[in-house]
C-alpha cells in the first residue's frame, strides 16, 4: 500500500527551520533569480538603472548637502563619501522594504504550496544583494575617476556586507511577522526608513553627532556599519572596530528574536492573509 505523504514544515533545526531550508535551497535560487529579473522587466532602461540610480541618488544629495548645506566630508569629494555610505544603506534599506511585505506579495503562493516560509524575506535580501553588487562597482569607479585606489583593507567590506545583510534579514522577519497581522507595519516602513537614514551617519559624519547623544546614537546598527564601510573604502575615519562589535551584538539579538517570531507566526500566516 502506498504510504500517505505529509506535506508540511519539518521540526529543522532546533525547532527554527534552518535545516529544512538548506535541504530544499534550490527553490531559493530560482526564488533569488526571478525576483532579480521582475524588478528590471519592461523598464525601458532595464538594467542600467542599477548604475543610474546610486550616481542619481549621490548628485541629487551632493547638490542639497554639500554646495548647500555644506556638510563636511573628513577630507574626501563630498559625492564619493557620500556614495560610500548610500551602497550599504540602499542594500539595508531594499531589504527591509522588501521584506516588510514579502510574505502578503506571496499570499496565492502561501495558499497553494508548502514551501519553507523563511524564503520571502531572504528573497529581498539577496536580491538586494545582487543590485548592491553593482553599486559597489559604481562606488570603485567613482573612488577611481577622483584619483582614489583601494588599499587592502578594502577586503574588510565582504564581512561587513554579512554584517548588513543579517541586520536586514533580521529585521525583514521582524516586520513581516507583524505586517501579516497588522497591515498598518507595511505603511509605516517608508517613513521609519527615510527618518532611519537620518538617524545614521550616511549625509553627514559621524563627528557632527553631538557628545551628549552620541551613546544613545551609536546603538543603531547602521553606525558602525555605515563607519566600517567609509574606513575600509576609503581610509577616512577613526578606526570603527568599537562600533562595529556594537553593531554586531545588536544584530545578533535582532536576528535572534526575529528569527523566533516568524517561526512562531509563519505556521498561520495562509490562514491570516
Amino acid at each position: 500500500m502506498t504510504q500517505p505523504i505529509r506535506i508540511g514544515r519539518s521540526s529543522g533545526t532546533g525547532g527554527l527551520g534552518l535545516r529544512e531550508a538548506w535541504e530544499r535551497r534550490e527553490l531559493l535560487y530560482f526564488l533569488v533569480w526571478r525576483d532579480f529579473k521582475v524588478r528590471h522587466k519592461q523598464a525601458l532602461l532595464g538594467y542600467l538603472w542599477l548604475v543610474i540610480q546610486p550616481l542619481g541618488l549621490m548628485l541629487l544629495y551632493s547638490l542639497f548637502f554639500s554646495l548647500l548645506a555644506k556638510i563636511p566630508s573628513e577630507g574626501v569629494p563630498y559625492p564619493l563619501y557620500l556614495l560610500a555610505a548610500l551602497v550599504p544603506w540602499r542594500f539595508f534599506a531594499s531589504s527591509l522594504t522588501t521584506g516588510a511585505t514579502s510574505v502578503m506579495r506571496a499570499s496565492a503562493l502561501l495558499k497553494q504550496v508548502y514551501f519553507p516560509r523563511i524564503y520571502l524575506p531572504i528573497t529581498g535580501v539577496l536580491t538586494g544583494a545582487l543590485n548592491t553588487l553593482v553599486a559597489f562597482l559604481v562606488l570603485l569607479g567613482v573612488m577611481l575617476y577622483f584619483g582614489m585606489w583601494p588599499s587592502p583593507r578594502i577586503v574588510l567590506v565582504v564581512p561587513l556586507f554579512l554584517l548588513l545583510a543579517v541586520l536586514g534579514l533580521s529585521l525583514s522577519l521582524l516586520a513581516a511577522s507583524l505586517n501579516t497581522y497588522v497591515r498598518d507595519v507595511a505603511q509605516s516602513i517608508p517613513i521609519v526608513v527615510q527618518g532611519w537614514m537620518y538617524a545614521s551617519p550616511v549625509v553627514y559624519p559621524l563627528s557632527l553627532v553631538p557628545e551628549s547623544v552620541r551613546d544613545i546614537y551609536v546603538m543603531n546598527p547602521m553606525v558602525g556599519i555605515i563607519q566600517g564601510f567609509r574606513w575600509a573604502t576609503l581610509g577616512v575615519g577613526p578606526s570603527p572596530w568599537a562600533l562595529l562589535g556594537l553593531s554586531a551584538a545588536v544584530t545578533l539579538v535582532l536576528f535572534v528574536v526575529g528569527l523566533l517570531m516568524f517561526r512562531r507566526f509563519d505556521r498561520n500566516f495562509a490562514d491570516v492573509i
